[in-house]
């Protein structure tokens, strides 16, 4: 192996720091796009989760309503 040859880090840290300008910044611009979208998703599981307990809540009461208004009128005078 010729000693001349340039040796190159292939760690992340290594290949971002011998990166050019625009290659920094389109990475830079991915990264942020990423936590971005990752943001997006958490929130949008969170308000599923909200909204599937409200609809649970709202047809056990909606059911409760429905047996009430087919019970006889006899039983709401006791």
């Amino acid at each position: 192996m010729d000693e001349s040859l340039v040796t190159t880090d292939l760690s992340l840290m290594g290949l971002f720091s011998e990166a050019d300008l625009v290659v920094k910044l389109v990475m830079l611009g991915l990264m942020i796009a990423s936590v971005i979208s990752w943001a997006i998703i958490f929130e949008k599981l969170i308000l599923i989760k909200l909204v599937n307990r409200n609809a649970i809540k709202f047809y056990r009461d909606f059911g409760a309503v429905i047996s009430m208004i087919s019970m006889p009128l006899s039983e709401f005078k006791k």
